[in-house]
């Protein structure tokens, strides 16, 4: 079976689950989320590939990135112009169901992440987000468009699990 691209093409679809998730979705909390959930996801399902009986390819990013390096870190710009413009609610979010075949597998992955991020202030999730290289190579004092490259984020993501695990 041949995967998606995104497995969240819609990436409003995934803004609203996040919305719907967290306690308190500040629009710090919500753009720190998305940043951990993209990089993660990337380096784990956004790597795997069909073996053996296994007959699912996840997809390979969670949704299109368009990170830039902010100085409270990064920030999608995309998603972060629909907070401004509030399309996006506690009250009118919705959560996602799963419908496909790696969703299920997907959303909890989702749902997993945003439990660690919803116990952090937006703080400590800006100073956590800050000790990214992808972030702090690209960052520059008083600019704010600084795109960040998400190659360089799946690659830094991809090593952090591997130091990880040998542990």
């Amino acid at each position: 079976m041949k995967s998606q691209e995104y497995a969240f093409p819609d990436k409003s679809v995934l803004v609203n689950h996040v919305y719907s998730r967290l306690d308190n979705p500040t629009l710090v909390k919500v753009q720190k989320s998305l940043y951990l959930l993209w990089a993660y996801y990337s380096a784990t399902y956004g790597t795997l590939y069909p073996c053996g009986d296994v007959d699912i390819e996840y997809p390979k990013a969670l949704f299109k990135p368009d990170f830039r390096a902010w100085r409270y870190g990064p920030v999608d710009e995309t998603v972060y112009a629909e907070q401004k413009s509030e399309s996006f609610s506690k009250e009118t979010a919705k959560e996602y169901i799963p419908s496909k075949p790696w969703d299920t597998e997907v959303i909890s992955f989702v749902n997993d992440l945003l439990k660690d991020t919803n116990k952090v202030n937006d703080f400590g999730l800006v100073a956590r987000t800050h000790q990214d290289k992808s972030w702090s190579s690209v960052y520059k004092e008083g600019e704010r468009y600084i795109a960040i490259d998400p190659k360089e984020i799946k690659s830094e993501y991809i090593n952090k699990i591997k130091e990880a695990s040998v542990v």
